[in-house]
């Protein structure tokens, strides 16, 4: 079985001159994420092939502006349901060049393999931004449900809601992991998540309105994206949502 392509520090090459030959120790670059490639001299944005440790490798889209960060999940439009089960979640869905999900069981190789930050990132039409960042992030294997665990939380995006998540088992449509006794969050919510209870709604969920749900007796799902995030209120807002990890060097 040959080692994972971020296992492999050189190579032995054999040069002849004439009747002499000599070993070369030629040091590979690793790609375990994009921080690797950047230190290699990558700086254009785009899509690139990954190798973490214990993986074949899978594509994932680099932000080489920022110092080579990878990109976990984009939601800049409803083009791409997240509304998904259990095996989708884990496998990926979406592209890395547009909306998507990398798939958990990528995050978990990703975030075993060496320590993350993760920065969660939203900007509005008007160009606002807001961002949480979170000192330490990994996620336990497919056995444990891809438990969560954060780091310290500093940013300008007010509430640090998802503190409430660490901890938690992730949860789909079809695999109800949340801390509610009342109701599948992630059925409720349209999405899979860390969801610790049904109060608390995450990058993937979509919004409905309680008034509709007073008027009709059921829940009127939008296309945008609910996140109880900003400043202690639920936002179904238009913006563009990034999920992206950092190796802590």
């Amino acid at each position: 079985m040959q080692p994972a392509r971020s296992e492999i520090i050189s190579i032995d090459v054999t040069v002849t001159n004439g009747l002499k030959a000599m070993v070369l120790h030629v040091p590979v670059v690793d790609r375990g994420d994009c921080s690797d490639l950047y230190t290699a001299g990558r700086r254009n944005n785009g899509k690139y092939t990954i190798y973490p440790a214990g993986s074949s490798g899978f594509e994932v889209y680099c932000d080489m502006s920022s110092g080579g960060w990878t990109i976990l999940q984009r939601r800049t439009s409803s083009s791409v349901s997240f509304y998904r089960n259990w095996y989708e979640y884990k496998n990926g869905f979406g592209s890395p060049t547009g909306n998507h999900w990398i798939g958990n069981d990528k995050i978990y190789k990703l975030t075993n393999q060496k320590g993350y930050q993760l920065r969660i990132e939203k900007t509005n039409r008007e160009g606002s931004t807001y961002y949480s960042r979170y000192s330490s992030f990994r996620i336990s294997s497919e056995g444990d449900r891809y438990r969560l665990s954060l780091g310290g939380h500093y940013g300008n995006a007010g509430y640090n809601a998802m503190g409430a998540n660490s901890g938690h088992r992730f949860s789909t449509h079809d695999q109800d992991n949340d801390g509610s006794s009342t109701f599948d969050c992630a059925e409720k919510h349209r999405g899979g998540w860390w969801y610790p209870d049904d109060s608390n709604t995450g990058s993937t969920s979509n919004c409905y309105s309680f008034s509709d749900r007073v008027a009709t007796g059921g829940y009127e799902y939008s296309d945008c994206t609910c996140f109880y995030y900003l400043y202690y209120y639920y936002y179904c807002y238009d913006y563009d949502y990034y999920f992206i990890i950092y190796a802590i060097l």
